[in-house]
């Protein structure tokens, strides 16, 4: 495992679509590895950090491709689920790759699963951690903590509002981190905040956090977007699933999973009662090594 290459931690590139629009990507663990796509929610590259080091001696190459609006990939007002996961499979056309497993997790579930629907052929295996169903479903934002029912409430109903919110925590972020950072979590599930606190994990969380306020256009956009009718029915998807869930979890809800576990054909279905999304982070290996194609 040693004698692995690592590519540097946020190896960002980009690469120019057939329509003009720029799409940037980050890179991490080994360029060399099985490659696997992870959708993050809200623009954020937490989860392609957090996989890095894993990923690296594990001979995974995770690929973290931007959203519009987002980093520097060209903003796109009219974006959907479907456009996403074409830019998806334009990233795995630019690099060669014939196919890449997906790791979706929270506002990133639909847009992952949306790769697995439209282009099942470039999937290898369908991961979802922690996952948002659609909205309508699963009896709306029952089941979520305040903060999180408010962004999808005003997401859908008021936007700019919550454009506003985000421009403050990009305000307040770029006054203090730490301070910043430090509220986020005290926001999290008890367990959450247990993981997030360890050496290995809360150096990444900071470097992350800013990514949540980065476009407040862009992320307030998504937040809408994820309320209403995806636009394809995950009951067509027809690529190995896996999906993983905490009980304990009040941002992403255990009924979310469950219902895509469900509704998924075949899929796989994991919910540890005593812990919530963060508490999965020493799965990654297992994960990584799910996903990943052969």
């Amino acid at each position: 495992m040693g004698g692995r290459r690592r590519v540097a931690e946020d190896d960002e590139r980009s690469m120019r679509q057939p329509d003009g629009r720029s799409l940037t990507w980050a890179q991490f663990g080994d360029p060399d590895g099985r490659p696997i796509v992870v959708t993050d929610g809200a623009g954020s590259r937490l989860q392609g950090r957090l996989a890095h080091a894993w990923a690296a001696d594990h001979g995974i190459r995770v690929l973290t491709p931007d959203r519009p609006g987002f980093f520097g990939s060209t903003d796109m007002p009219d974006a959907t689920f479907a456009s996403v996961a074409d830019d998806v499979t334009a990233l795995l056309d630019h690099l060669g790759l014939d196919r890449a497993g997906v790791f979706a997790l929270s506002g990133g579930t639909a847009f992952g699963c949306a790769v697995a629907a439209r282009h099942p052929d470039r999937v290898a295996a369908l991961g979802l951690l922690g996952p948002i169903a659609p909205l309508e479903e699963v009896g709306g934002r029952a089941g979520m903590d305040r903060a999180s029912a408010l962004a999808f409430l005003l997401g859908r109903h008021a936007p700019f509002a919550l454009s506003g919110m985000l421009r403050m925590i990009r305000w307040q972020t770029r006054r203090d981190l730490d301070r910043a950072a430090e509220q986020f979590t005290r926001m999290r599930p008890g367990p959450d905040q247990e993981v997030i606190r360890r050496p290995d994990a809360w150096p990444i969380l900071r470097t992350s956090f800013p990514d949540i306020s980065q476009s407040p256009t862009a992320a307030a956009r998504e937040f809408g977007l994820m309320t209403r009718p995806w636009g394809f029915d995950p009951a067509d998807i027809a690529v190995p699933t896996h999906v993983w869930a905490g009980g304990v979890d009040t941002v992403h809800p255990p009924h979310h999973a469950q219902w895509l576990a469900e509704t998924i054909p075949g899929a796989t279905l994991e919910v540890r009662d005593d812990t919530a999304i963060f508490g999965f982070l020493d799965d990654y290996p297992t994960i990584l090594d799910t996903l990943a194609p052969d």
